[in-house]
């Protein structure tokens, strides 16, 4: 079930001095948007996937979710020799269809972070298909590369954890 597929598009941010590029990626899943949507926000599923070897090529060390508006996220990884921490705050939750969040590497997100849209569209009643949009400043081929290869890891952590077989209990 796993066809993705990738946009980078300019867009014109009105309220930033520089210019933004939209990084888009969408793929579908075998499962409901309820059980999609929630894998983003419960810290043991979260756990599970964003940050699996197999598909993400980094450890994750620690996990910290405040899954509310206006809560934050802070995953600490281990890359190779390099650690360092993604965070993320909440701007809108609307479960199952959408969650905004501002995304940084190393830094508390600021009003001027990147944006990240979760879209979850359901397909029929066991088929969702996630939309993922990161707005990127400024805009280049290198960061749209980096950006679009580390969202699509986490997007193929998310298919190996629904593909996987369901633990009793």
């Amino acid at each position: 079930m796993g066809c993705s597929t990738f946009t980078a598009a300019p867009v014109i941010d009105r309220a930033s001095p520089a210019p933004t590029q939209a990084i888009q990626l969408q793929q579908r899943y075998a499962v409901a948007c309820e059980r999609l949507y929630d894998a983003w926000l419960t810290p043991r599923t979260l756990g599970m996937w964003m940050f699996d070897p197999a598909t993400v090529g980094g450890e994750l060390l620690g996990l910290d979710i405040d899954p509310r508006v206006g809560g934050a996220m802070v995953l600490r990884i281990r890359r190779g020799e390099r650690t360092h921490a993604q965070h993320a705050v909440f701007d809108r939750l609307e479960r199952p269809h959408r969650i905004v969040m501002r995304w940084s590497e190393d830094a508390p997100p600021q009003a001027s972070s990147a944006q990240v849209v979760l879209a979850f569209t359901a397909q029929a009643p066991q088929v969702c298909t996630l939309t993922v949009t990161q707005t990127v400043a400024p805009p280049s081929d290198d960061r749209q590369a980096r950006v679009r290869v580390g969202w699509q890891g986490y997007l193929d952590g998310l298919l190996a954890l629904f593909a996987a077989p369901r633990e009793a209990g």
